[in-house]
């Protein structure tokens, strides 16, 4: 990676066999990374002595498939599930909301009489806000609704404010025909086009920092968009809003914040869970060639069930971009 500090903070490997008959799947989470990150920063000596610990480890592994001459039949994998940042501000996002005067249930504290909001933190960086979750419905209401004063009963645009705050990247939330993204210096839309591609179009602003209107498919979005401040943030968008249980309003953390600050024991140095490119990018290494285009961590199951000569199942996340047995990148 481009930054010593966006090595992941969970790190974990998978050792995949494959013999003539049989293969022999293996996992290994090293979770003192994440701690360690978390109670310092990204790059201090504890995350380093850590990551050294499984760069040793990884190596016994080869040395020992090299010694079985097993090693040329084998596919390690060592990535992590997100990166990391270091973290300067916390804005409690569930405190935000009750000094706008808005009735909010948050965890751990999740009994509030008659809530007009609840604020569910995720990694830190980012947070789904449910708009009366009291009410019963089948649908999440359009962000139409959630800017207007009554839902929250205030008496102002709680999305425009909450996207003013220094904290907040953008916010995102349904319109009809897609997505609307809300930032601090303007919003812009999100499309899904019938032919399947996701079209980003500024209006006020351009809160997602393409710096350009434009149209692609998912793929394309992953490949122009990874070096933008908020890397394939157009398909993951539509990604987080495709769950049932996404809330009516995503809000996203800017670098150097995050959205929890009480009943965080010990406080958080640095987190994650936010959409900008230090916890988006994480390093992935292969014991294998060809792992030099950019790709999805979920595109990298499918490359495993290549190896194992197992048929990829219809309808998961990945896609097969990487061929492990030496081909480098595939056309999707």
């Amino acid at each position: 990676m481009k930054r010593s500090w966006n090595w992941p903070i969970w790190v974990g490997f998978l050792v995949v066999a494959a013999g003539l008959v049989s293969y022999v799947p293996i996992f290994a989470q090293f979770p003192a990374v994440d701690g360690y990150s978390h109670q310092t920063t990204p790059d201090s000596d504890k995350v380093r002595r850590s990551l050294r610990l499984v760069d040793q480890t990884v190596g016994r592994v080869r040395e020992r498939l090299r010694a079985r001459g097993e090693l040329d039949d084998t596919l390690i994998l060592v990535v992590s599930d997100h990166g990391a940042s270091v973290v300067h501000t916390h804005l409690d996002l569930p405190d935000w909301f009750r000094a706008q005067g808005v009735r909010t249930m948050s965890h751990p504290i999740i009994w509030e009489r008659d809530p007009l909001a609840a604020v569910m933190v995720a990694g830190n960086g980012s947070a789904m806000v449910y708009a009366r979750p009291n009410e019963s419905r089948a649908e999440r209401w359009p962000l139409s609704r959630l800017r207007d004063p009554k839902t929250f009963e205030t008496s102002f645009d709680i999305v425009a404010r909450l996207a003013a705050e220094p904290a907040v990247a953008f916010v995102a939330g349904e319109v009809r025909g897609g997505l609307r993204v809300v930032g601090a210096e303007g919003e812009a839309d999100l499309t899904r086009e019938e032919d399947g591609q996701i079209g980003y179009r500024r209006l006020s602003g351009d809160p997602l920092a393409l710096g350009v209107d434009r149209v692609a498919d998912e793929r394309e979005w992953l490949e122009v968009s990874w070096d933008a401040p908020f890397p394939d943030a157009p398909f993951h968008l539509f990604d987080q809003f495709s769950a049932s249980r996404t809330g009516d309003l995503l809000v996203v953390a800017n670098e150097g914040y995050d959205f929890r600050k009480r009943y965080e024991v010990p406080e958080h140095k640095s987190g994650h869970g936010s959409m900008f490119r230090a916890h988006m990018q994480t390093p992935a290494w292969a014991s294998q060639p060809g792992l030099i285009t950019p790709l999805r961590t979920v595109d990298l199951f499918p490359a495993m069930l290549e190896w194992l000569d197992v048929p990829v199942p219809e309808g998961i996340d990945g896609e097969a971009v990487w061929s492990p047995r030496g081909s480098g990148a595939v056309v999707a």
